[in-house]
C-alpha cells in the first residue's frame, strides 16, 4: 500500500497597481497542503465560473452585511481581496475577527460576512479562486 503523499502548494502572484503603490512587487503565499492528484484534476481543463458574485451594497455602520461568492464544483483555495489586499486564505481570516467566510464550502460557497460594518470596511471587494485563475467583479461596499 502506497502512503498518501501531500505536497506544499505555493501560489505566487504579482500585484501591479499604481494606485496602491505596489508596482512590480511580488507576493508569495503558502496556501496549504493539497495532494498532487487533486491539483492535477483541478488543472485538467476544468472551467469554473461564478454562480454568485459580490454586488455593490450600502450598509449602515454597525449592521451585518454579506458579500456573495459561489463557484459550483470548485473546492480549491479562495481569497477575499479588500482594496487590493488579501484578507486571508480560504476560511482563515483570523487576522480580521469581524470577517467570516460562510456558506457550504463543498458546494463552492465562499461568502464574506462582515459582522458589524464599520467605516474602515468601506472598500472594494473581490473574490478570487486561485487554482481556477478567476476573480469576481469588483464590488463597492459603502458604509454610512
Amino acid at each position: 500500500m502506497k502512503p498518501f503523499q501531500l505536497d506544499l502548494l505555493f501560489v505566487c502572484f504579482f500585484l501591479f497597481s499604481q494606485e496602491l503603490g505596489l508596482q512590480k512587487r511580488g507576493c508569495c503565499l503558502v496556501l496549504g497542503y493539497m495532494s498532487k492528484e487533486k491539483f492535477r484534476r483541478m488543472n485538467e481543463g476544468q472551467v469554473y465560473s461564478f454562480s454568485q458574485q459580490p454586488q455593490d451594497q450600502v450598509v449602515v455602520s454597525g449592521q451585518p452585511v454579506t458579500l456573495l461568492c459561489a463557484i459550483p464544483e470548485y473546492d480549491g483555495f479562495v481569497l477575499w481581496i479588500k482594496d487590493g489586499l488579501a484578507l486571508g486564505v480560504g476560511r482563515d481570516l483570523s487576522r480580521y475577527p469581524q470577517y467570516l467566510v460562510v456558506g457550504n464550502h463543498l458546494s463552492g460557497e465562499h461568502h464574506l460576512k462582515i459582522l458589524r460594518a464599520e467605516l474602515q470596511d468601506d472598500a472594494v471587494y473581490e473574490c478570487q479562486a486561485i487554482q481556477a485563475a478567476i476573480r469576481s467583479r469588483p464590488a463597492r461596499l459603502t458604509v454610512l
